[in-house]
């Protein structure tokens, strides 16, 4: 038998708790272990940041790499099509995350933002070229005939 806590000369039994060891004055203690809706939302936000970051990156190696100036390689699709889906990713964790609805509304508006400027930016990639900048004119391209090499 468990013993409680000493009263004068004699011990008192111990109330007995389906909780076991977790019991206290409020009632059973039960923990769960792992909150997986908090992880994903979490790990979406965390992802998408992560998305954002590696694409500064690669566009900082890339542009040392080719000699370009800053100004042209932030303002092409090969940079602003992945920047724009990681931001979206990362606003769509906080708006999942959110608990007001005006913060859930503003990151979801957010969202939608870089969501829609993500797929234009990969169109223009697609379509004009990932280094042509928005905008201007795409990069003119002559061939000799068909099968043979670009000449610059």
């Amino acid at each position: 038998m468990r013993l409680g806590r000493l009263a004068g000369d004699r011990q008192l039994p111990a109330k007995a708790s389906p909780c076991g060891a977790h019991h206290f004055a409020g009632g059973c203690h039960k923990t769960a272990m792992i909150d997986w809706p908090m992880v994903g939302r979490n790990a979406l936000w965390i992802t998408g940041l992560a998305i954002a970051l590696a694409a500064a990156s690669y566009n900082d190696w890339w542009r040392s790499l080719h000699g370009e100036s800053w100004r042209h390689t932030w303002n092409t699709p090969r940079f602003l099509a992945p920047f724009n889906g990681g931001l979206a990713l990362f606003s769509a964790g906080l708006a999942l995350s959110s608990g007001r609805w005006w913060e859930i509304a503003l990151w979801a508006a957010l969202t939608l933002a870089f969501v829609v400027q993500a797929v234009v930016y990969w169109r223009a990639g697609v379509l004009i070229g990932w280094d042509s900048e928005p905008g201007r004119a795409p990069q003119e391209v002559e061939y000799q005939g068909e099968g043979q090499e670009e000449i610059e």
